[in-house]
């Protein structure tokens, strides 16, 4: 056998949020690792290694603080990477500030090592600053292969740029089904902190709580941390006086979902990972990447899931669950299609 080459992925790893292990661990998995041996630049090294059983680098920070112990190790994998890879989601955005600033910069010392990168599974928001939109459209140029988890991320982008886009889905759809046994009780909820008025949460609950009144009573509602060291997800969990399950590894996300009669959300890979063990859910769309993703079959801005036609809607879909599960199925089954398109020929399993 050949020696394996070495393939460095960035982004926003070890933090951790579940979502973006999710991204990675689907990532991981489709990937033939007897050809490719691989490096995730990740917030948490030991975290990395731990959950995924792969070698960890931490990214390189814009001053001097740990040069030695960081730097070192990441250009030294850099330099041997035969290919470096963006692993998405929405990773080049302009809220907050920071973020177009760092991926950009990430990107630039590959390019200064002449490595060849590519995105994958990425999404974009339409940018509010137009020099950023233009920072893109330069990038896109000079990558070789990048696929976008949406439609919408496309057409963002000049034709002769969106031609050069393959147009898949998110890598978390590459992860395996996770049955569990028994009856399903549990409402589960998952909100990113400050995305939502007190009104809306208020509004939110009440909904829920009519919808599902029996479970309410019997005290079967817990808060789903997503996020926890950074978001504070467990915020909305103190406020409403309700249970928080802060999961300690990805397994434990998958199963709690896959647990769950229902689940809300306003975090995409809550949903995401909810479609994926057929759990149905309502995604509360307060980014626009989530309406993108999900469009207005599983999606709703909150405005319009609490008005009286939303209220209606939604009341009638838990009514008539076993049609929307169906709905969710074929749902999945979808993006599973689409994940033919999300890497490149020559790293296709």
């Amino acid at each position: 056998m050949s020696e394996r080459k070495t393939l460095l992925l960035l982004g926003h790893y070890g933090v951790p949020n579940w979502g973006d292990e999710a991204i990675l661990a689907g990532i991981l998995s489709a990937i033939d690792t007897r050809h490719w041996r691989m490096v995730v630049a990740t917030n948490n090294p030991k975290f990395t290694k731990q959950n995924h059983g792969i070698k960890g680098v931490y990214p390189p920070p814009f001053g001097i603080r740990s040069f030695f112990k960081d730097w070192f190790e990441f250009f030294k994998e850099l330099k041997s990477a035969h290919l470096v890879a963006f692993g998405g989601g929405g990773l080049f955005q302009d809220s907050p500030p920071k973020a177009f600033l760092l991926w950009k910069w990430y990107f630039s010392i590959c390019r200064f090592f002449n490595k060849k990168v590519i995105l994958l599974g990425n999404s974009f928001e339409p940018f509010k600053k137009s020099k950023n939109q233009a920072k893109m459209e330069k990038i896109l140029q000079e990558v070789p292969f990048c696929s976008v988890r949406d439609e919408a991320s496309s057409r963002m982008f000049p034709k002769n740029i969106q031609s050069k886009i393959s147009i898949s889905t998110d890598s978390a759809y590459f992860l395996p089904f996770v049955p569990q046994k028994g009856r399903k009780t549990e409402i589960l909820l998952s909100f990113r902190e400050g995305e939502l008025t007190p009104a809306q949460e208020k509004g939110i609950l009440k909904l829920l709580q009519e919808a599902f009144s029996d479970e309410w009573k019997a005290g079967k509602v817990t808060v789903l941390a997503m996020q926890s060291n950074q978001c504070e997800d467990e915020a909305f969990a103190k406020r409403h006086g309700l249970p928080i399950f802060i999961p300690q590894n990805l397994l434990e996300v998958q199963e709690r979902i896959a647990k769950a009669k229902y689940v809300c959300t306003t975090r995409l890979h809550a949903g995401i990972l909810a479609s994926i063990v057929e759990t149905p859910f309502t995604a509360i769309a307060t980014r626009q990447k989530i309406s993108q993703f999900f469009g207005e079959k599983f999606s709703t801005v909150p405005q319009k899931f609490l008005s009286a036609s939303g209220k209606k809607k939604f009341l009638q879909q838990i009514q008539n669950i076993s049609a929307y599960k169906k709905e969710i199925l074929a749902f999945v089954e979808a993006q599973k299609e689409k994940l033919k398109h999300f890497f490149p020929e020559f790293l296709r399993g």
